[in-house]
């Protein structure tokens, strides 16, 4: 009877300790998540944080890339530039649009493209954004104006990828 009372007890005392050891748990993730969404916000309140490029150190660093990719919000491809000059063509026009550094104010009613990839050899590769109204790209926004969003998206549609052919 002794080994009972004290085997529920134990017992007992681990539940106490796995639901507070949860709980707790729990809180910290919170905390961790909480943090991670403020420095995705404002990576500039970051001490690690390296200094930010200058447009002309952007664009030199783009001049390297070997392709750039546009996906829609469903992570599908809906174009690859692989061609050199395609993608020369695409940086020269993407830095004669005006840029800012601050989110532009009414850009929450711009509905999302999705994401943009520039691959590189040697380097990491780069990732922005594409909405109808700007391209986001290391902490500029690429303001499109008039018609260039659909332009963007066209240039990139017209460079689908395609899969291997089976030989037919």
């Amino acid at each position: 009877m002794k080994n009972k009372k004290i085997a529920l007890l134990a017992i007992g005392l681990i539940f106490i300790f796995m639901i507070a050891g949860c709980s707790r748990n729990e809180e910290m993730i919170d905390q961790i998540s909480s943090n991670d969404h403020q420095e995705v916000l404002d990576p500039k309140d970051d001490d690690n944080y390296l200094e930010q490029l200058t447009p002309e150190e952007l664009k030199d660093i783009l001049l390297e890339t070997v392709g750039i990719e546009l996906r829609n919000t469903e992570n599908q491809a809906i174009g690859l530039l692989k061609e050199r000059d395609a993608i020369l063509e695409f940086i020269e026009e993407l830095f004669t649009y005006p840029k800012q550094e601050k989110l532009p104010g009414d850009s929450s009613e711009d509905s999302v493209v999705g994401p943009i990839h520039f691959y590189f050899n040697n380097n990491e590769d780069l990732y922005g954004l594409v909405k109808d109204d700007f391209i986001y790209l290391e902490g500029y926004y690429f303001l499109l104006t008039g018609n260039n969003g659909d332009r963007v998206v066209n240039l990139f549609k017209n460079n689908i990828i395609k899969a291997p052919d089976n030989g037919n």
